[in-house]
């Protein structure tokens, strides 16, 4: 992923990626998210996206909305709620993953080092 913003659009909670096709889709993000119990729905913006969306996951998975989301503060869940963790000196990929477990709960991702989960420790 390349980045991720957390916001509500039609009463909705939604997580916005963006992320590099040539190294991921949107099938392999959506199972991740499952993974941590916060995937429900892939919300498309028009009938193209919806389209180019249902080849990497099941129609049923899929919803065109249109609308313009209102996104919080970056990382504003992880920096309220977890700032422990945010002052470890996180990579925008474990911050993405650590902001997101941190808004939708779910199990705590698996993706600090070894270093930071003993600075972690000590800092309890």
């Amino acid at each position: 992923m390349v980045r991720t913003r957390i916001g509500s659009l039609g009463g909705n909670e939604i997580v916005a990626v963006e992320y590099d096709p040539a190294r991921t889709d949107v099938g392999r993000i959506a199972e991740a998210l499952k993974r941590q119990r916060s995937f429900y729905a892939l919300l498309a913006p028009d009938r193209e996206a919806a389209e180019r969306a249902k080849r990497h996951l099941p129609a049923s998975e899929v919803e065109i909305r249109s609308g313009q989301p209102r996104f919080i503060e970056p990382k504003h869940s992880l920096r309220t709620v977890h700032p422990e963790l945010l002052s470890l000196d996180l990579t925008e990929a474990q911050a993405i993953a650590l902001n997101s477990w941190s808004y939708f709960g779910g199990p705590m991702p698996d993706v600090l080092t070894p270093e930071q989960k003993a600075r972690l420790k000590a800092r309890r």
